[in-house]
């Protein structure tokens, strides 16, 4: 039969289990000599009235290790299932669908900085393609939009126009209508080729405008340096005209 003391402690933490919904007393507070009591029992031999008593409360049985391996497991197969949507163990910090894992990857590269993980850990991390040293994967940082990038999608949207009217986005550099587009075509043709510019070193398209430019049928290929020009004939001033009339390019 329980000790009058030991009915004391269980009478306490039954009211606790019953305000809390478990029986896991955190070591703060008034709470700490219980929290103690309740680490006592899981080492000390039990009557079979005690153990029954403890496990009706919803008693958890096991150690502080056996806790933590626990979660730890669970998290690892998360991890697992993240590795096999995306490819990679590289979960981001602030996983916008479960910042719990985010932060727990996060954590184990720390530890093992500090050479913190445990051997069997790190072996079952590493086993699944786990990377502790993540500077060579990380992503270079995203470029500013600025006022420059509305303006290109301003003259893009002057090109759709010219490609709807002519059937074709050959603007000639010399375009009379618009020169800023045609020189602004050349231009596009340079940065993908990456030809290296009078006034600094080749600047590099980014996919988004080359998708962009391609998704119109915009020829990258064309020589820039070839001649595109319209020619209009223009009317005759006497009588002394061919009848042909002059030509310029436009």
């Amino acid at each position: 039969m329980p000790s009058t003391a030991w009915e004391a402690n269980f009478i306490r933490l039954k009211e606790f289990a019953d305000r809390n919904g478990h029986c896991n007393v955190e070591y703060k507070g008034d709470l700490r000599y219980l929290a103690k009591w309740v680490g006592r029992q899981k080492s000390r031999k039990l009557s079979p009235e005690e153990r029954t008593k403890l496990s009706d409360v919803g008693f958890d049985w096991r150690t502080q290790r056996q806790k933590e391996d626990d979660a730890w497991n669970a998290l690892l197969v998360k991890l697992i299932d993240y590795r096999s949507k995306h490819g990679d163990c590289n979960v981001p910090q602030n996983y916008i669908n479960d910042q719990q894992l985010g932060i727990w990857v996060a954590n184990q590269r720390r530890l093992a900085k500090k050479d913190k993980v445990r051997r069997d850990r790190y072996e079952i991390l590493s086993n699944i393609g786990f990377t502790w040293v993540l500077h060579q994967v990380h992503a270079k940082p995203r470029r500013k939009k600025t006022a420059y990038d509305d303006k290109w999608k301003i003259i893009f949207q002057d090109l759709v126009k010219y490609k709807e009217r002519h059937k074709s986005c050959d603007v000639p550099y010399n375009y009379l209508e618009s020169p800023e587009l045609g020189a602004w075509v050349s231009t596009q043709r340079r940065v993908f080729k990456g030809t290296t510019f009078m006034y600094g070193p080749a600047k590099k398209m980014n996919v988004e405008r080359a998708n962009m430019l391609k998704s119109i049928g915009f020829n990258f290929n064309k020589n820039t340096e070839e001649s595109s020009a319209i020619t209009v004939s223009l009317p005759k001033k006497d009588g002394n005209d061919d009848g042909d009339g002059s030509k310029f390019a436009v």
